[in-house]
């Protein structure tokens, strides 16, 4: 029986599967975002090599679709979250563009910048009073969130602000009360219980992976701290800011924004008027940082952490697929001199099967989900559902049949933890069986 995991036979499986749905997605989103004159974005896609990158994408193309509805769903909401048409002039003093904006961060310097305004902010906020804003106060203060959102949603804004985190993240480690009642020097988590600060980018092959099993597991605590920045670490109820007094004497992200946005230094920044639009768009953008960057950055820290541990588990995966073809556990080569292996690997409970194909070299040829051959439902099975979980069954049975005859593996494994695997072996003996006869 081969010994693989579980978990890193799945990890195989999605691996392959989202290198393939990710080049069609980038075609897809390339055509929407030339359609909606968003060519700014055909760099961001063609580099997207992680899925919520791309993602991002889809979101802010989402925003710019000309639907029209008078009861959106939840997915088109952030649509009506960045539209305020009666403060757009004032968010258009107040701030850039997003794709302005965006075209800063990309050329890292100032190549556009606000127009200088002569009037004070709370001058033009005076004249957009209404019965929904009903003091300058609440207007500019509308304007900033509006503004805020709209550059928060753009995804060069994204990318930006999740490369500056990665770059500064420092992961830690600590105990549970568990944890210090059962981790011992052999315990598998030993060496991950006490990190202290330990710089994201310096983590390599699975670690994470087994840092997040044992968080989940309730042995540590994980915390990732982000150098140099401002946001209180215990920052769950944020505080709106309101005067400039109030911003953190130091933050890496909020200069770095703001020297993208305007310049300060200049003749107009220098001005009275110019200065109150200064601080105005300081509090734009920490509000920005304080209610969605910070908590989007240390996201996104921890999303790239386990999607490099997990390419490392499936790239040991290949490698220990591929050790046992070269150490001879199969040596027999087809008629076409190709050998092929096939694993099943057996999800516990409602989890589906996968069934794995490798080459002679390790190499992934194909995969296959399994959802209901392992399924306990027969042709005697009763109930207002038992007929098509078994017509299911049947169905399935002969998708892993031709699956089996298109590749055509030498040897046929399956690997599980879980009593399912037995009903599955069982299943997949039969209908082989019954292919061997057809064959004679």
């Amino acid at each position: 029986q081969m010994e693989l995991i579980e978990d890193i036979l799945w990890k195989i499986d999605e691996w392959d599967e989202r290198w393939d749905r990710m080049y069609q997605r980038r075609g897809a989103l390339s055509k929407v975002a030339i359609s909606r004159d968003h060519k700014e974005l055909l760099d961001l896609i063609s580099t997207s090599s992680e899925s919520y990158q791309l993602n991002d994408i889809a979101q802010f193309l989402s925003t710019t679709s000309k639907r029209s509805t008078t009861k959106a769903p939840k997915r088109l909401q952030v649509e009506h979250m960045i539209k305020d048409e009666g403060l757009d002039d004032v968010i258009a003093m107040m701030c850039l563009d997003s794709k302005l904006f965006a075209e800063n961060l990309q050329n890292q310097y100032l190549k556009h910048a606000p127009k200088p305004i002569e009037r004070s902010p709370l001058d033009v906020a005076e004249e957009r009073i209404t019965t929904k804003y009903q003091s300058p106060e609440e207007v500019l203060r509308r304007a900033r969130i509006v503004a805020g959102f709209r550059l928060f949603i753009h995804p060069q804004t994204r990318r930006y602000v999740s490369e500056r985190y990665f770059e500064r993240a420092r992961i830690s480690t600590r105990p549970t009360l568990k944890g210090l009642r059962e981790i011992d020097w052999m315990h598998k988590y030993y060496a991950f219980q006490r990190l202290r600060r330990k710089p994201a980018g310096r983590f390599s092959g699975t670690d994470f992976v087994q840092i997040e099993a044992a968080v989940k597991e309730g042995f540590v605590h994980l915390d990732i701290e982000i150098e140099g920045s401002g946001v209180p670490p215990d920052d769950g109820k944020k505080k709106e800011i309101e005067d400039e007094n109030d911003l953190p004497e130091f933050d890496f992200l909020l200069n770095d924004l703001l020297d993208h946005l305007f310049d300060a230094e200049s003749e107009e920044g220098r001005s009275e008027a110019g200065k109150l639009w200064a601080r105005e768009r300081k509090l734009l953008v920490w509000g920005m940082i304080q209610t969605r960057l910070h908590r989007f950055g240390i996201k996104h820290v921890r999303q790239k952490l386990l999607d490099a541990a997990e390419d490392a588990v499936a790239v040991q995966a290949t490698q220990k697929l591929r050790h046992l073809l070269e150490t001879g556990r199969v040596n027999n080569r087809g008629d076409s001199g190709h050998c092929r292996v096939m694993v099943c690997c057996v999800g516990e409970r409602g989890e589906p099967a996968v069934a794995v194909v490798v080459s002679e070299d390790g190499e992934l040829v194909d995969h296959l989900h399994l959802e209901h051959i392992k399924s306990r439902a027969s042709a005697m099975t009763k109930g207002p559902h038992g007929n098509t979980m078994y017509q299911s069954k049947l169905e399935e049975l002969e998708v892993f049949a031709e699956f089996v005859r298109r590749n055509g593996p030498k040897a046929v494994f399956v690997t599980a933890d879980a009593m399912d695997a037995t009903r599955f072996k069982k299943e997949i003996d039969n209908r082989l069986f019954a292919m061997d006869k057809e064959s004679c």
